[in-house]
């Protein structure tokens, strides 16, 4: 799909300066973006074209429209520093050579990506602290308000030079646990090195919970502490991923890092738990144990 060039987007969006072209996949594109002197993230999103042919899946194109909503429903109500938040431009549309795109933003974080962070090498203990705290504070944020991220991966988490604190960002696949299902069965939703066992299975997709969250957490905290996936190595097939994530027990963290806290390793490990009856009855009682976990390295909340 040709996505809009970001100088073309200036005479389609009110105020937007100039936009930078920073990530794209399926029907939507990121933007960095200057709008009215403010850095933003913009999102655009393709829409069905005006004359659809048998090949378009129409109910591929609701769902995108769907999703943009829910994504921006959620990131109006953020409130706490480790979500990102909605920017001063809401949905809205434009057409462009013939074809139509939908278009919303989002805070910009200026920082780096905790993928950038791990291809330097393994993080310190306290800085996996500080990671855990700040990921479990935003997962028991969108727990409260009826949602499961779905997709905490590297790539959805910054490191915020101005807040210092790690930042989740793309709320776009987010289960409304009391609305309308957006995904047709048997879809997986997610990026499958991150679900946790109880994912992959969409029969049980009603079931999941903050728990499904916390798994993703321990899988993120794990490959930040050592510099490897605990279950995926460069040579894993899908389905040798699939059946460790499903059985597989990785190595113990003390034996990939010597000297490792052991209350921070329990936390990483009980996160793992393979049945989510195995990870945390409630979300606070997650966040109570890493926030005294954190606070025994010297980070505070």
């Amino acid at each position: 799909m040709e996505y809009p060039l970001g100088d073309s987007l200036s005479s389609c969006i009110p105020g937007l300066n100039s936009a930078e072209l920073v990530n794209r996949g399926g029907q939507k594109a990121v933007y960095k973006a200057d709008i009215a002197g403010r850095e933003l993230a913009l999102k655009v999103i393709a829409l069905p074209p005006f004359q659809q042919s048998v090949e378009d899946d129409e109910d591929d194109w609701n769902s995108a429209v769907e999703r943009a909503r829910r994504e921006v429903s959620i990131l109006e109500q953020v409130d706490i520093p480790v979500l990102v938040g909605a920017g001063p431009i809401g949905i809205d549309t434009f057409t462009m050579g013939g074809s139509r795109w939908m278009y919303f933003t989002e805070e910009w974080i200026e920082g780096t990506s905790l993928r950038e962070m791990i291809r330097e090498g393994a993080l310190p203990p306290r800085l996996v602290a500080r990671l855990g705290l700040d990921l479990v504070s935003a997962i028991c944020w969108l727990s409260s308000k009826g949602w499961v991220h779905r997709d905490i991966k590297p790539e959805n988490i910054m490191w915020s030079n101005k807040r210092l604190r790690f930042v989740l960002l793309d709320p776009g696949i987010a289960l409304d646990l009391h609305g309308p299902s957006l995904t047709r069965l048997p879809m997986v939703v997610g990026t499958m090195a991150y679900l946790s066992p109880e994912q992959m299975n969409p029969l049980q997709k009603r079931q999941l919970d903050f728990r499904s969250d916390l798994f993703a957490i321990g899988v993120v905290m794990y490959e930040s502490a050592t510099g490897q996936h605990p279950f995926m190595t460069v040579a894993s097939t899908e389905s040798q991923l699939f059946d460790s994530i499903r059985s597989g027990q990785p190595a113990a963290l003390q034996s990939k890092s010597e000297g490792f806290p052991g209350p921070l390793s329990a936390f990483i490990s009980r996160c793992l738990g393979k049945q989510p009856h195995q990870r945390y009855r409630k979300c606070g009682f997650a966040k109570a144990e890493v926030r005294q976990v954190a606070a025994s390295l010297g980070v505070e909340e």
